[in-house]
């Protein structure tokens, strides 16, 4: 299964079955680097840690929130 997480709150922001044609041909356009960054094998499942609306949106008002490491729980 692939999930996707808000990397900064936790919110689950979608769940995928594995073998998701298009799903999987987006993650193929990730480089090498950004795949690392982004996604993580947790057992069987894929995680992949974005950004939801509501954190970037809270992120973009506030940018000194980006020098925390969790800034919005």
């Amino acid at each position: 299964m692939i999930i996707y997480q808000c990397r900064s709150c936790r919110t689950v922001l979608g769940t995928f079955a594995d073998g998701e044609s298009r799903i999987e041909a987006l993650l193929e356009t990730l480089t090498p680097e950004e795949r690392d960054t982004i996604i993580e094998q947790v057992g069987d499942n894929r995680m992949v840690y974005v950004l939801c609306e509501h954190c970037q949106d809270a992120l973009n008002r506030h940018p000194e929130l980006y020098d925390l490491t969790s800034p919005l729980q």
